[in-house]
């Protein structure tokens, strides 16, 4: 059972700071039964941890982390009732509040990372070096990480033709035509124009339109279903292969960011290799 609850109040020019609340019954009444005790030091430790890998990457500033840990926090205050609901035992609970905070810090990443390096007018040349070499190594990171993406996609033939495509319109990334050809050949005026047919707001749609676009490119009649299991499988398969040692941990959400930066299809192999 859980101990106790994070906190927050604010201290003014200090900034936000954790504190401890104990006993709050929302997270001792728990609909789930959790095996073993996790106390809210736990809690703390695994979204700290999180953020300390990323740190090691160089993508999160050291001097930002505590920030990044008590935004992930704040996050987990907020839906912390969904999130143990939806834990169902398939994982320690570890592993599965560790996979909650990483997607957690990832949004913080993609939110924040703009602002971490702007220097003000008053910060002496040093700071300014020092912001400038530790953005060269972001930059060197994430492009050896779209580097590998675009390895492991090229290597799929036509098939990575067509996920490169699925994945940009799924998570709503520009499409350039050259995409589309380099999947569907002459019939690339058609899928432009499915893809291009609304806004597609919700996932059901977009798996709709998917389903519509693969059926007219392969000549099928297949269901919205088939695609998202089809799509999940591949996601998953990409995510084994990026996460190739302990100091990489990607998510669905840093995988969209690296697919956002790949460049379009111009090295895909031609739709030429179709029978």
């Amino acid at each position: 059972m859980v101990e106790g609850r994070v906190g927050w109040h604010d201290s003014g020019n200090a900034g936000k700071k954790l504190f401890f609340c104990r006993n709050f019954s929302e997270l001792e009444q728990s609909s789930n039964q959790l095996a073993g005790s996790f106390n809210v030091e736990q809690v703390i430790e695994l979204a700290r941890r999180v953020t300390g890998r990323y740190v090691a990457r160089g993508v999160i500033p050291p001097r930002d982390s505590e920030d990044v840990t008590s935004a992930m926090l704040e996050k987990y205050l907020k839906k912390q009732d969904q999130i143990l609901q939806s834990f169902v035992g398939k994982a320690s609970l570890t592993t599965y509040l560790t996979a909650v905070f990483n997607r957690m810090c990832c949004e913080v990443i993609r939110s924040e990372s703009r602002h971490w390096y702007a220097v003000s007018d008053n910060e002496d040349y040093r700071a300014n070096d020092d912001k400038g070499c530790h953005q060269t190594e972001i930059d060197t990171f994430i492009a050896s990480e779209v580097a590998l993406l675009s390895r492991l996609i090229k290597s799929l033939g036509v098939e990575g033709a067509k996920l490169l495509l699925l994945v940009r319109f799924f998570y709503q990334l520009k499409i350039n035509p050259e995409d589309v050809y380099h999947w569907t050949g002459d019939l690339t005026p058609g899928i432009l124009e499915q893809l291009q047919s609304g806004q597609h707001t919700t996932k059901g749609e977009r798996y709709a339109v998917m389903a519509t676009v693969v059926n007219i490119a392969e000549k099928k009649n297949i269901r919205p279903d088939a695609v998202r299991m089809w799509f999940n499988k591949q996601m998953e398969v990409l995510l084994c292969k990026l996460n190739h040692d302990a100091s990489v941990l990607h998510t669905r959400e840093t995988l969209a960011v690296l697919f956002e930066r790949l460049p379009h299809a111009s090295g895909m192999h031609k739709p030429d290799v179709f029978e």
